[in-house]
């Protein structure tokens, strides 16, 4: 141990590294079974994560009133307490995030809440303005405050609030804030917003916890606004940019508001989930490149003369699905590679020779699999090879892969069909006109896949079911293997039809 704490300190010598490392859990429709949280713990602890933010979404065992918020499948508060007892016992500290204004899809949705959304037809966001909305938000926190006892911040959310003072109840109150100012101030949506946050804030304050909000909805916002609200005194904004390039979406003038107006910021960074809604495997190089801009922003922006940002430490997140009602996105399991070398680029400073090295050592990769270096992830960003190594998850990495190239034939031979060949085209079909032997020529090149497409089917049941809950796992079958299979069936049956004949009318056809 003394030699690796050694050799950890040579690496990080001279170099920015954030002060915690939180690796983000999003449970919402794809939560992995507890054993298997249990068993990442020691993993992501000796990566360098110091907390986790676990965002439980439906996943959390309300109770009383807001009973019907968790899903069926919910965990108990058995499960909680000991996925945090186990957290404890790795040295992780527990953020947990609970959204309290957008993204309230699992709550609005349903019957008993629908009343409180913004807009009617839209799940999405909550009406400030409705007394009785705010206090199920209350609840909410208390309750997910009294099972986290020991946590010292709670996230709230609040991003991506996309409806935003357009009920009667909004529109009236911004009216009677301006007739109030006489002139002096002016209300808008921005003032409903910061003042909702700033309700949840104290909400959460008042009970000995720090809030965290995400901060887009900030970013915008004129700088007199955010001090004239008070929440800079309450919350610490979570800066989130999962792109390369982060000045693009954060700016100077941004930074420098931020700096001035809370007492700490923290940034936010992606492992999986945030280059595509229908993604099933995380592209590393593109998330590594996107940590090592954060170390240089970070560091950048905290050495700055005039008012450095004073930064809590950085977020790894990793989103299940975009939102409640999208499909699954990348599973946990076949994405614990992209974790670990992305919390390992922040807990070291960078991705040089010797954090490769401790890349493979700690994912237990044999000696055929290429080191993780930046070259190699320029070639290979989605890293197949992982399967040479031996983590928890490798077996779901291992289906994927074959996953991958039973959809990349099945792909090719739709497009052949479809877009490629001159004897399947929809031409073909409605006048019954093609050539049989072309036809079975073409189809007959892929004639072993139903069956692979079968067998995959099998075996995703098997290996997913080790990592996740059964409803998950038929959920992501559906969304993949059932796909490739109706593909299948559409290609087979437009090849019987073309093929069923043996003689044609005189021409033209």
């Amino acid at each position: 141990k003394k030699e690796e704490e050694e050799e950890i300190r040579k690496i990080t010598s001279g170099k920015y590294i954030p002060k915690r490392r939180v690796v983000h859990l999003d449970l919402k429709g794809a939560a992995p079974k507890l054993s298997y949280l249990v068993q990442l713990l020691p993993l992501l602890s000796s990566s360098g994560a110091t907390d986790l933010l676990i965002e439980y979404e439906d996943m959390f065992p309300y109770w009383g009133p807001l009973h019907n918020i968790s899903a069926t499948t919910a965990y108990s508060l058995q499960d909680i307490s000991a996925l945090l007892q186990a957290a404890k016992d790795n040295n992780l500290g527990v953020i947990p995030l609970v959204q309290t204004f957008g993204h309230l899809e699992f709550v609005l949705k349903l019957e008993q809440f629908k009343n409180m959304r913004e807009e009617p037809a839209y799940p999405q966001s909550l009406c400030p303005s409705m007394s009785e909305a705010v206090d199920m938000v209350r609840t909410m926190v208390t309750q997910i405050m009294e099972i986290h006892k020991d946590s010292t911040h709670i996230h709230i959310g609040c991003d991506e609030v996309f409806q935003l003072g357009e009920c009667s109840r909004c529109v009236n109150r911004i009216s009677m804030e301006n007739d109030k100012s006489a002139g002096n101030i002016y209300y808008d949506t921005r003032y409903l917003f910061l003042d909702h946050v700033k309700t949840v804030g104290l909400h959460v304050a008042k009970a000995g916890k720090i809030p965290i909000m995400w901060d887009d909805m900030l970013r915008n916002m004129p700088h007199t606004d955010i001090k004239n609200s008070g929440i800079g005194k309450i919350v610490e904004p979570m800066v989130w940019v999962y792109i390369e390039d982060i000045d693009r979406f954060i700016d100077s003038l941004t930074w420098r508001t931020y700096a001035e107006l809370f007492s700490g910021v923290w940034t936010a960074s992606a492992f999986k989930g945030a280059f595509g809604e229908k993604e099933y495997i995380p592209n590393l190089h593109r998330h590594t490149q996107n940590q090592i801009s954060w170390l240089q922003v970070m560091e950048r922006e905290e050495n700055m003369e005039n008012l450095p940002v004073i930064f809590r430490g950085i977020a790894l997140t990793g989103w299940s699905r975009y939102d409640h009602f999208a499909v699954l996105c990348e599973l946990l399991p076949v994405s614990i590679p992209s974790l670990v070398v992305n919390l390992l680029i922040l807990s070291l400073g960078g991705l040089e020779l010797a954090v490769s090295r401790r890349i493979n050592t700690v994912l237990k990769c044999d000696n055929q699999k290429n080191l993780i270096t930046p070259d190699e992830l320029q070639q290979n960003p989605y890293q197949w090879d992982v399967t040479r190594c031996d983590y928890p998850g490798v077996r779901a990495s291992a289906l994927l892969s074959t996953y991958h190239m039973h959809r990349t034939e099945v792909d090719q031979l739709y497009s052949r069909v479809k877009d490629t060949s001159g004897w399947m085209t929809s031409w073909n079909m409605k006048h019954s006109f093609s050539s049989p032997w072309r036809v079975h020529q073409i189809m007959g090149k892929a004639s072993f896949l139903p069956a692979a497409v079968r067998d995959l089917e099998i075996q995703t049941k098997r290996v997913l079911a080790l990592y996740l809950d059964s409803c998950t796992v038929s959920e992501w079958a559906e969304q993949h293997i059932s796909v490739l299979a109706e593909k299948l069936t559409e290609l087979r049956e437009m090849g019987h039809k073309l093929t069923e004949r043996n003689v044609w009318q005189r021409g033209p056809a």
